[in-house]
């Protein structure tokens, strides 16, 4: 039994990076052209948009995706769930949206950029999840990934491509992939009642808004800490840095796929105190991917010179010295997640919060200090340094305080 889990594990795992594979290689190819194709300054523009998005995107989730798992465990009632997860993604939608319009006055592009990148919170990815269609999802998102590709890449060959016209594409096709992937879920959708956010407050609200400051708070290190890099050394600077901080963006879009074969298992090992399960799907986590990710990690920081000069121009040769600080990153973002699954699973958040706010409002602060003359290196090194200090504190706070109660 055990040998036939670990291999039904490992089967949706391969699927799942396989799909995955194809949609980064795909994405990231588009990225290199376009990071070539625009220069640092426009790139960085870009970059910024793309932070800003984010940064309402996680606003808007409201960690729904993360806890939806877990809440359908004790539940088990899906069209509740539904009901609860799409109220609260629309009332934040709608403040999001008079929100944006502020950010004009920066640049005209940028209202555009963040609506691109925000319709996607109303994608079904969690319900697959909890249906155990993952390899569903990825599939539609391979479609969504190539589709994007291939018109932009259109675009590029005729020489018509522009910011506005990248940001419009993307919107184009995030939206007819959320269609494709409502389809399966049709019922739901019908069936669909608004719940009042308040009345919602205790299913929802309660749970969710410490894993939102802790999504916040890791969100600093790749989001908030470019902005201050743009305060501080300007648009060019900022698209150099972010056209480097893609390769830890390939690692992020391959982790949401392990984290969603994980995440289940190991909420309802820790859930239903089965220390035995736990343990066997810890272990199969690191040996499956947390392994992998750390030769990949030990490969870019031994080849680095030539992948940066086989992907990039001459006006991003500084990434030569950025690549293996950020090769950093690639371990600990997987075992980030490892512990966010593992502290969410217990329910203890306002200590998994607090934690992780520490760390970050530290980074901020380094960061906001360090002079204007200072290296990219060196504000890449701190960044890497404190992210690696709080994944390090959260395991081992966990492992000393909860593993001998399951």
């Amino acid at each position: 039994m055990k040998v036939q889990n670990s291999l039904t594990i490992l089967k949706e795992l391969s699927s799942l990076t396989i799909l995955t594979a194809l949609a980064s290689i795909a994405s990231y190819s588009l990225t290199l052209v376009l990071v070539n194709y625009l220069g640092p300054s426009d790139f960085g523009l870009y970059s910024y948009c793309l932070l800003l998005g984010n940064f309402f995107s996680m606003f808007t989730l409201f960690s729904t995706d993360l806890t939806a798992p877990a809440h359908y465990i004790k539940i088990k009632d899906k069209q509740k769930l539904f009901n609860s997860v799409y109220s609260t993604r629309i009332v934040l939608f709608a403040i999001s949206i008079f929100l944006i319009p502020f950010f004009y006055f920066k640049d005209p592009i940028i209202p555009l950029g963040i609506l691109a990148i925000l319709i996607s919170i109303f994608n079904f990815s969690f319900f697959y999840e909890i249906s155990g269609k993952n390899i569903n999802y990825s599939k539609i998102y391979l479609f969504e990934r190539l589709t994007y590709v291939l018109i932009v890449s259109l675009m590029i060959a005729q020489k018509e491509l522009s910011i506005w016209m990248i940001f419009l594409t993307l919107i184009l096709v995030t939206s007819i992939s959320t269609i494709m992937q409502g389809r399966r879920f049709i019922n739901f959708l019908q069936k669909f009642t608004f719940v009042n956010f308040f009345q919602n407050s205790k299913f929802i609200f309660h749970d969710n808004i410490y894993l939102l400051f802790i999504t916040i708070s890791t969100f600093m290190y790749g989001g908030f800490s470019r902005i201050i890099l743009e305060s501080k050394f300007g648009m060019e600077e900022l698209g150099v840095y972010s056209a480097g901080w893609q390769i830890i963006l390939i690692i992020s879009i391959f982790q949401s796929q392990v984290t969603r074969v994980w995440r289940t298992k190991i909420s309802n090992a820790l859930i239903n105190k089965n220390k035995n399960e736990f343990i066997k799907l810890v272990k199969n986590y690191f040996l499956l991917s947390t392994l992998p990710i750390l030769i990949f990690t030990i490969c870019i920081c031994l080849f680095s010179y030539q992948i940066v000069t086989l992907l990039f121009n001459d006006e991003y040769i500084l990434l030569v010295k950025l690549l293996p600080i950020f090769s950093l990153f690639f371990v600990f973002i997987n075992l980030e997640s490892l512990s966010g699954i593992l502290w969410i699973s217990i329910g203890n958040k306002r200590q998994y919060l607090i934690i992780s706010l520490l760390f970050s409002f530290t980074l901020l602060a380094v960061l906001q200090a360090i002079p204007n003359s200072s290296s990219l290196e060196f504000f890449a090194l701190i960044t890497a340094s404190l992210y690696a200090c709080s994944v390090i504190t959260l395991l081992f706070i966990f492992c000393y305080k909860y593993l001998k109660r399951i």
